[in-house]
C-alpha cells in the first residue's frame, strides 16, 4: 500500500507546485511521541507446558514512548495560503517487561521477559491552510490534516526459564507482525523564517491511528495483538524553501 500511495502523492505535489504562485520547501525533522495508552490488543495467553507455571492471561502493555525523525516536502502559496504536502515518518518503538506468575502463597516469580520491537514507517498526504491572522514576516502559523498509511515491522518475543530458579536454561519464541493501517493527524505548526531560504518550525500534533489484530500462535503464545500509535507528538524541524 505504502508504494502504491507515495507516487501519487509525489505526482499531485508536482502538478500543483507547477503554478508561479507556489513555494516549494523541504523540513527535515525529529520526533517525540506520546503514545496515548489507548490499546487494541486482545489478551495474549501463554502456556510454556511446564509443571511450576500455570497457563497465564497477560495483557500486553502500550509502546514505551519513543523518539524518531521524518522529513516533509510540500508547497506553500502566499497568495492563497493553501499547503500541500509529503510526509515520511519512521517512528521507533519498544516494549520489555517481565513475565512475572504467583504461586499459591502469593509468591511471585520472574520467568522470562515480553519484548516487543515494533519501528513504523508512516507515510502520509498533508492539507493545510497559513493562518493569517498569526502570521507575518518573521513567523508564519499553519493548521491542517494529514492521512495516510502506517507500517509497522515488529516483533513480539517470549523468553522464558525452562525450570523454576534456573535463569540460564531459557527457551526463546517470536512472531513477527507488520500489518498497515490507516491514521489521521491534527496538526498546528508555528515557522520561524531567517531569510528568504531557512527557518525553523515546530509542529505539535495528534494522530489516531487505527491497529489491525493479528493473530499469534506460537508453541507457548496464542491470542491476537495490535499496536497503537496514535497519542501527541511533537516535531522540531529545519526549513528549506526552493
Amino acid at each position: 500500500m505504502i508504494r502504491k500511495l507515495v507516487p501519487s502523492i509525489i505526482f499531485f505535489l508536482l502538478l500543483v507546485s507547477s503554478s508561479a504562485l507556489a513555494d516549494i520547501f523541504v523540513t527535515p525533522y525529529g520526533s517525540f511521541n506520546y503514545f496515548d495508552g489507548i490499546t487494541t490488543q486482545q489478551t495474549l495467553d501463554i502456556d510454556t507446558g511446564t509443571d511450576f507455571m500455570p497457563p497465564a492471561s497477560v495483557a500486553v502493555s502500550q509502546l514505551d514512548n519513543a523518539m524518531g525523525a521524518g522529513i516533509f516536502i510540500g508547497t506553500r502559496s502566499e497568495e492563497t495560503g493553501l499547503i500541500l504536502g509529503l510526509n515520511l515518518e519512521y517512528i521507533g518503538g519498544k516494549k520489555d517487561e517481565l513475565f512475572v506468575v504467583y504461586d499459591e502463597f502469593g509468591q511471585s516469580y520472574t520467568v522470562g521477559h515480553l519484548k516487543i520491537e515494533s519501528p513504523a514507517l508512516a507515510v502520509g498526504g498533508f492539507i493545510g491552510t497559513i493562518i493569517s491572522g498569526l502570521s507575518n514576516e518573521k513567523f508564519q502559523s499553519s493548521t491542517g490534516i494529514e492521512i495516510g498509511v502506517i507500517k509497522p515491522s515488529g516483533t513480539l518475543t517470549l523468553d522464558y526459564h525452562l525450570h523454576l530458579g534456573d535463569p540460564v536454561n531459557t527457551k526463546t519464541e517470536t512472531h513477527d507482525f507488520g500489518e498497515t493501517s490507516l491514521y489521521l493527524s491534527f496538526l498546528f505548526t508555528e515557522k520561524y523564517s531567517f531569510g528568504d531560504t531557512f527557518g525553523l518550525s515546530g509542529t505539535l500534533g495528534w494522530r489516531s491511528a487505527k491497529s489491525e489484530i493479528t493473530t499469534i500462535k506460537t508453541p507457548a503464545m496464542s491470542g491476537g495483538y495490535a499496536q497503537n500509535y496514535g497519542g501527541v507528538f511533537l516535531r522540531l524541524g529545519l526549513d528549506v524553501e526552493f
